[in-house]
């Protein structure tokens, strides 16, 4: 599996599927890359998916002294440069949503989108003084680790899945751990998400018993956007979800692209997931613009013949995943 030296003091082992638009994943405490294999299994076309190993856990190496959500989020965005990525689609899981969504309020140009899986708590972590020392006595018995993280699902996981799962979370280092403790106590953006303006949406699920819907509801708030909240899945999310789960907000689509055709300059800005599709076509000189929206991604291909009905001529090449039907 490669790893990219993002840093003098910080080499980031990562996991790449599929070709298209970036999409960066940042897994949650006691994680790693693992937990987005079965996400990058059946990615939808047109993304390109790169899970990354924060530091102090699975392969990456670097420095034993900050777990802060705003180092984490330093970390990620020289991954980005390192891997020559101007911005990127950020999907986050637990803590890695947290990471996520610091990113997006320190170097808000390097967010295309935000998806954030079960995200922390927006007000700081509730404090409990037995918690650090549960953490602990977790790097010392694999049993209770096994149990605490198995608590996560609310469906049984695939045992030798499971088993590689904790492998990994093994590996975490103590510091990150009892230090990851005092981040989430310590991170409180609470109303300053509200001034994340890239596309953003949450995920929850209704089975979730540490990161419960309510508070998966109130960062959505805080965001501005919409709350999916998958039936009978917990915490784990990702490794639960059945195999034709489709995931909203990992969007394949073009940047904003101009043309010039027979009506003079116009511009084009199209899109879908695995569920929708949209696309705005606007021609300068008429000062006339079409917005078509589909909830059926296969619509997509009747999309240029639909626009030229309305608009005419608009010489655009269209570049299309599924083929123009004219």
């Amino acid at each position: 599996m490669p790893s990219i030296r993002a840093a003098e003091d910080l080499e980031i082992h990562y996991i790449t599927a599929g070709h298209g638009e970036p999409v960066v994943c940042v897994h949650g405490n006691w994680g790693s890359s693992r937990w987005f294999t079965p996400l990058l299994e059946r990615l939808p076309a047109g993304l390109q998916a790169h899970a990354i190993d924060l530091r102090g856990r699975g392969d990456t190496r670097g420095p034993d002294d900050d777990y802060s959500l705003p180092a984490l989020a330093r970390d990620l965005r020289a991954f980005l440069d390192a891997m020559g990525l101007a911005s990127a689609h950020l999907v986050g899981h637990s803590l890695g949503a947290g990471v996520i969504l610091q990113l997006a309020l320190d170097a808000p140009q390097v967010v295309r989108s935000l998806l954030c899986l079960a995200p922390p708590w927006i007000e700081g972590m509730p404090h409990h003084d037995a918690v650090a020392d549960y953490q602990r006595r977790m790097h010392e018995d694999r049993a209770l680790l096994s149990g605490a993280v198995g608590m996560l699902f609310a469906v049984p996981p695939d045992p030798d899945y499971f088993a590689a799962l904790i492998d990994d979370a093994t590996r975490q280092r103590l510091t990150a751990t009892l230090a990851t403790v005092t981040a989430l106590e310590d991170w409180r953006p609470g109303a300053t998400l509200s001034t994340i303006t890239a596309p953003r949406r949450v995920l929850s699920g209704t089975r979730d018993a540490l990161i419960t819907p309510e508070h998966a509801a109130a960062c959505a708030a805080a965001l501005g956007c919409p709350l999916d909240l998958l039936p009978d899945i917990g915490h784990a999310l990702i490794p639960e979800a059945p195999p034709g789960q489709r995931w909203p907000g990992l969007a394949a689509g073009l940047g904003v692209i101009s043309f010039t055709g027979p009506q003079g300059r116009g511009l084009m800005k199209g899109g879908h997931d695995d569920i929708t599709a949209n696309t705005m076509v606007c021609i300068e000189a008429r000062q006339r613009c079409v917005v078509i929206l589909s909830n059926d991604v296969r619509a997509e291909a009747a999309f240029p013949t639909l626009v030229e009905a309305l608009l005419g001529p608009t010489g655009f090449a269209w570049q299309w995943e599924y083929p123009p039907r004219h």
